[in-house]
C-alpha cells in the first residue's frame, strides 16, 4: 500500500476487520504439524523411502513447524532436519539454539549441528 491508501484506512475498518478476524476458526496447531508430518511420511513410505533429509529452512518449517532464525539461515546453513518414515522428527540446530525446538510434538529430539 502507498502512504495515501494507508492514510485512507479508518479506525473503524481495522474494528470491522479485528471483528471479522475473531469470529474465525483457531488454527489447531498440534494437528497441523501432525498432518504435515504424516504427509510427507505417506510419501517417503510410497517410495520405498527410510527418511529425508531436509536443509532448506522453508521445507525444515514445514516438517516440523520449528521457528528458525530466517535472515541468519540465508547466509548459514547449519541446521536441517531428519524426516524418517516413521515416527518423529530429529532437528540439527544450532549451537545452544534447543529451545527453538522445545514443545514441538513432532520432533523427537535435537542435536547440534555440524556443517
Amino acid at each position: 500500500m502507498n502512504e495515501e491508501e494507508l492514510a485512507s484506512i479508518d479506525v473503524m475498518q481495522l474494528d470491522d476487520a479485528k471483528r471479522h478476524l475473531a469470529g474465525m476458526p483457531r488454527v489447531d496447531q498440534t494437528l497441523l504439524r501432525q498432518e504435515r508430518l504424516e504427509r510427507l511420511q505417506a510419501e517417503l513410505q510410497k517410495r520405498d523411502l527410510g527418511g529425508m533429509l531436509l536443509y532448506d529452512p522453508v521445507n525444515v518449517r514445514y516438517a516440523t513447524d520449528c521457528r528458525d532464525m530466517q535472515i541468519w539461515t540465508m547466509h548459514n546453513s547449519a541446521r536441517y532436519c531428519l524426516v524418517p518414515s516413521e515416527g518423529k522428527a530429529t532437528i540439527f540446530d544450532y549451537v545452544n539454539c534447543e529451545h527453538l525446538s522445545d514443545g514441538i510434538e513432532t520432533i523427537e529430539e535435537t542435536r547440534p549441528a555440524t556443517l
